[in-house]
């Protein structure tokens, strides 16, 4: 027998929600019966939902704009018949900024490796392009850059809960071999990030998946210190030995505040902050700072300075070398 319970406020509502949800794709008449075991109620109270959702309905509840649905016997048994879903078969009518913006977020989603609804993703693109409420937008093709396999592999891994080996060169250019307890993959601005506890630091710490080579699924079940690790949300975890980085933000780089945990030193009149980092390898300053296109750039010390002007420089094609240097 179906289980009988007293169902009022939010529980009624998500019940009604559910309902619907199920009959719309259902072309037959469903027996009250097997509505109620699959909610696992009893028949009066489901009799009830379908009553109350016959009065429900959109705008000013005119002709076409109530639930047809209702409760007929058909050959002794009691079945559930709905015939009319105003608003629930319309197609949404959304402007064509959130339909750029949900196609942009939707190829996105269907280009990480391992996404395997490849053809739902193509469905949904084709219903939002029916859902705009302004002449048709050209779409937005978000392309993320080249992800190494590592990151199925990393996947399987922290669903398994298995230790990984692989070799990574650190922000030193140190290439070592690894042993690591894979916990939560990371991706932000076509960056993967591997967040997993490191068996030779004996901490949590972020490996960069462009960084990594050969990764490889052992036998070996992640250690209790990696099962009760508290992840932070910040990506790089400053050290005693890090450079000491004064930078000015403008609005568009601020993202790096939070990234690299900085320390606010200014506000300036107009607008821009200054800040102070902490940066493991003076020589990802370069590639950091030109995401943002000029938006932030080194104040101090120096030798971070000439790191960045002469990646510049490189990024150009243009010698670094200085005229005393070119001279020898």
């Amino acid at each position: 027998m179906p289980k009988k319970t007293k169902i009022s406020g939010s529980d009624k509502y998500n019940l009604m929600l559910a309902l619907v949800g199920h009959l719309v794709h259902t072309d037959e008449p469903t027996p009250l019966s097997e509505l109620a075991t699959r909610f696992k109620l009893s028949e009066p109270e489901v009799e009830d939902a379908v009553r109350i959702i016959s009065f429900s309905g959109v705008g000013k509840y005119g002709g076409g704009e109530l639930f047809d649905i209702y409760v007929e016997d058909f050959d002794g048994e009691k079945t559930v018949v709905l015939t009319s879903n105003p608003a629930i078969d319309d197609v949404p009518r959304i402007s064509a900024r959130q339909v750029a913006a949900l196609s942009a977020g939707l190829n996105y989603l269907a280009q990480i490796p391992g996404f395997e609804q490849k053809s739902e993703i193509q469905e949904l693109l084709g219903i939002l392009a029916q859902g705009s409420t302004s002449d048709p937008v050209a779409t937005i093709d978000v392309i993320p850059g080249s992800v190494d396999s590592d990151v199925l592999i990393l996947r399987k891994a922290i669903a398994e809960q298995r230790r990984i080996t692989c070799v990574y060169r650190n922000a030193k250019d140190e290439t070592a071999s690894r042993k690591i307890d894979p916990l939560l993959l990371v991706s932000k601005d076509d960056v993967w990030t591997l967040r997993g506890y490191c068996l030779k630091n004996q901490e949590v710490r972020a490996f960069r998946l462009d960084r990594m080579q050969k990764a490889q699924i052992t036998d070996t079940p992640i250690c209790q210190e990696a099962l009760t690790a508290e992840l932070t949300e910040e990506i790089y975890i400053p050290k005693d030995s890090d450079f000491d980085v004064l930078l000015e933000l403008e609005p568009e780089s601020f993202s790096i505040i939070g990234d690299y945990q900085a320390q606010t030193v200014a506000e300036l009149a107009n607008g821009n902050l200054r800040v102070r980092i902490k940066v493991g390898n003076l020589n990802t300053l370069g590639p950091l700072l030109a995401r943002y296109g000029g938006s932030a750039k080194v104040l101090e010390p120096q030798q971070a300075k000439a790191v960045v002007r002469d990646f510049a420089l490189s990024a150009l094609g243009e010698s670094t070398a200085t005229d005393d240097q070119a001279a020898e």
